[in-house]
């Protein structure tokens, strides 16, 4: 989003269910709002200390769920529902006493994990997870003849694991919105190519596979 020359970006992850808004936080997806007030059915939100945001003006939470709407457009299932509660867990802090209690006798030795670099690091339009980068390498507008608007981006994926890497793209979970504020969507599977759609099961193509350490390119076409 563009307001007076300032840009505010927000960015989702739509599998995990965590969003880091326009203000820097980072939410994680706590459900779907009740019918007893406004937002009914609108995403809910848990902040880092573990408290839900409201559905206030004053708490911002539809704000959030506006967003989330923005980037993730597709319905809330259980299933995300479920790996949101995961991720959210595997975030929280360690309890004091058990650390204290995994920490190594005196003459002890703990082995080093080494932690993987960011390949992020510096590059605009970059983004990564544990297992992989994905770099925008090519987001380009256009006019179609019946007016239509296209928009093509080619996004390089990086696999930073040390075994083979198979991605997927869940339908519906891709948006583009350019500097106007037009908002763009994937009319059909057609506009995907390279990477597989997944449409809901677990089983889908796996055409866009990555050796470790190597790059595949995807491209997707947004109308």
């Amino acid at each position: 989003m563009k307001t007076a020359g300032k840009i505010y970006r927000a960015k989702a992850d739509c599998t995990a269910g965590r969003i880091t808004t326009i203000e820097e936080q980072s939410l994680t997806l706590a459900g779907v709002w009740d019918n007893s007030d406004i937002g009914a059915g609108r995403t809910k939100w848990r902040g880092a200390d573990g408290q839900i945001v409201g559905r206030d003006n004053a708490s911002n939470g539809l704000a959030i769920s506006q967003q989330w709407e923005v980037l993730c457009p597709a319905p809330v299932s259980p299933g995300l529902l479920s790996r949101a509660a995961g991720s959210e867990a595997s975030a929280r802090p360690p309890n004091p006493r058990a650390s204290e209690a995994a920490k190594p006798q005196a003459g002890a030795s703990s082995p080093a994990v080494p932690q993987a670099e960011s390949v992020c690091t510096g590059k605009r339009y970059c983004d990564e997870v544990a297992a992989f980068a994905a770099i925008i390498r090519d987001f380009r507008p256009s006019l179609g003849g019946d007016s239509t608007r296209v928009v093509s981006a080619t996004v390089r994926f990086l696999n930073k694991t040390t075994r083979p890497l198979t991605l997927g793209y869940v339908r519906n979970a891709g948006v583009a919105i350019d500097e106007q504020g037009n908002r763009y969507v994937l009319a059909s599977p057609e506009n995907v190519r390279g990477i597989a759609e997944i449409t809901g099961g677990r089983e889908f193509d796996p055409k866009f596979t990555i050796a470790p350490g190597q790059t595949g390119d995807a491209r997707f076409e947004f109308v």
